[in-house]
């Protein structure tokens, strides 16, 4: 008994740490989504960008579509560097997170093992008593 109580509580730490492990990994993954919108959206304006271009403008005359390009460009290549970043993290934490959760199953299998041979101890010792009281 006094074993199950210990697994428990090992239970209980690696559960907590599986929930970090988790949240960080999901904080990432959220971090890796909104920045491959920002890309997309950045795509999307120099593809409309580009589309304007075709037609003698205002924009064109002045330079700026060039200058709005460029501006593009370089977010993007910002975003790029911190997606780049985002998926190491996250290739780090995915590693932590399958550890952790390995951990936890383990833990668990222990258990369910412990409580089947404990109910198999008890049912053996009822079923030893039984035999004792009918012989007598």
């Amino acid at each position: 008994m006094n074993q199950i109580k210990q697994l428990r509580a090992m239970q209980q730490i690696t559960d907590m740490k599986f929930s970090v492990e988790q949240a960080a990994f999901q904080k990432l993954a959220q971090e890796e989504t909104r920045l491959r919108a920002e890309l997309a959206r950045l795509a999307d304006m120099l593809k409309v960008s580009r589309s304007d271009a075709l037609e003698p403008s205002e924009m064109r005359a002045i330079g700026a579509d060039v200058i709005w390009q460029g501006w593009i460009g370089r977010n993007r290549a910002a975003l790029n560097m911190k997606l780049a970043k985002v998926l190491a993290q996250k290739e780090q934490r995915l590693g932590a997170l399958r550890t952790a959760f390995g951990k936890t199953h383990v833990v668990q299998v222990l258990i369910e093992e412990n409580q089947k041979k404990e109910q198999t101890d008890s049912n053996q010792s009822q079923l030893n008593t039984a035999i004792e009281q009918s012989l007598t």
